[in-house]
């Protein structure tokens, strides 16, 4: 190309502006006609997304605002009721683990070789699952 343009740097300059004003309206045409109609729609849907997420977080607002004790009533209910099962849950837990340990003291109590033998077995064969 260099030597095309020292043979003829008139003609040669002049194809390659022709070419840059046809790639230049190539692009200018993809532009307006794809890209800047797709993004004026993706534009439009972010914008309404955004404006109904917008109109519910205002009504829930307002709901709260108008509704201070319902809210207060419900969350205070809801935590009640939480802390209340987590109690009875452990509750049942601790009464079980009691009721284990007494099981394993009777067990050392009256057979104290056996039981060590066989927790010392137990442990061995879960010790040996885990490796295989």
């Amino acid at each position: 190309m260099g030597k095309e343009w020292y043979a003829s740097p008139v003609n040669t300059s002049s194809k390659w502006a022709d070419s840059v004003i046809i790639y230049g309206e190539n692009i200018y045409t993809h532009i307006t006609n794809n890209i800047l109609p797709q993004a004026f729609n993706n534009y439009k849907s972010t914008l309404s997304v955004a404006n109904e997420l917008a109109l519910k977080t205002q009504r829930s607002l307002n709901f709260i605002i108008e509704n201070p004790r319902a809210i207060t009533k419900n969350t205070i209910e809801s935590a009640t009721y939480s802390l209340t099962e987590a109690g009875r849950l452990s509750a049942e837990i601790a009464f079980e683990l009691q009721i284990r340990t007494f099981e394993i003291i009777q067990l050392l109590l009256e057979q104290p070789l056996e039981t060590l033998e066989s927790a010392y077995m137990s442990f061995l064969t879960h010790l040996l699952n885990g490796y295989f």
